[in-house]
């Protein structure tokens, strides 16, 4: 995974001193991704502080196009998180998805702890889960996805969860890029995806847990490191027969 990391410090006056959180934008470790294909980023952070409640913000930049269609903040994941809607200010999972980055805008993120233990929230720890997205990029050429104006809350100093300013966050440290290229599943790159596409899929079948080859990293589609059959549903999904 490269890590790029967005720094945040917030002020919480009171005998606990200075509340710190560090925000980082993770993704898979690739430098060109298919457009249709899915992938996985996660928003992660260090806090010196329990944490409450958080916001960022979510961009992309470039000649290609990105849209977030799943978000993994819920009362039920193990870091407490839900996602917030800022139209109805209720706890929700997948409200206002899908959003394209790209024709939409930045996409605002607000995320709070419904159920703070004791009042304390999430302990201070490192390398904590904030957030994972699911997103598809579109078209072709370079995306670039950035994480920016991050802002966190604690209950040390600040005990009715008021949002702090932080400081400003330099955005070459706070994204991620790809080159987006071909379509998913058109594995010879010549505009569909048909038998020859197929042709090549099958010799690259490892099943499932079975590490695939370097010239065969075109074909696992869902990105788990082998070509499976759950590869082949996302290639038969994608079968356009020749152009």
């Amino acid at each position: 995974m490269a890590i790029f990391l967005a720094s945040c410090a917030a002020l919480a006056s009171g005998a606990f001193g200075e509340f710190v959180a560090t925000f980082s934008i993770v993704g898979p470790d690739v430098e060109v991704v298919r457009s249709g294909e899915r992938f996985v980023l996660e928003v992660r952070a260090d806090f010196n502080a329990p944490l409450v409640a958080c916001s960022f913000n979510l961009c992309a930049m470039g000649e290609a196009g990105a849209v977030l269609v799943r978000r993994s903040a819920d009362p039920q994941e193990p870091n407490g998180l839900t996602y917030i809607s800022c139209i109805s200010q209720e706890p929700t999972f997948e409200d206002g998805l899908p959003w394209d980055l790209a024709a939409q805008g930045p996409l605002q993120e607000v995320l709070m702890d419904m159920e703070p233990a004791d009042g304390d929230g999430i302990s201070p720890a490192d390398d904590v889960l904030i957030e994972a997205v699911e997103v598809v990029a579109y078209g072709q050429g370079g995306l670039t996805i950035v994480l920016d104006e991050p802002q966190a809350a604690t209950t040390l100093g600040a005990p009715d969860g008021t949002m702090f300013d932080v400081v400003t966050v330099d955005p070459a440290a706070s994204s991620i890029t790809f080159q987006v290229r071909g379509i998913l599943g058109d594995l010879d790159d010549d505009g569909d995806v048909d038998l020859l596409d197929f042709a090549l899929f099958q010799a690259c079948f490892t099943g499932p847990q079975v590490s695939a080859p370097e010239q065969c990293q075109s074909a696992d589609l869902d990105r788990d490191g082998d070509v499976d059959v759950m590869d082949f549903w996302i290639f038969a999904a994608r079968f356009t027969g020749p152009s």
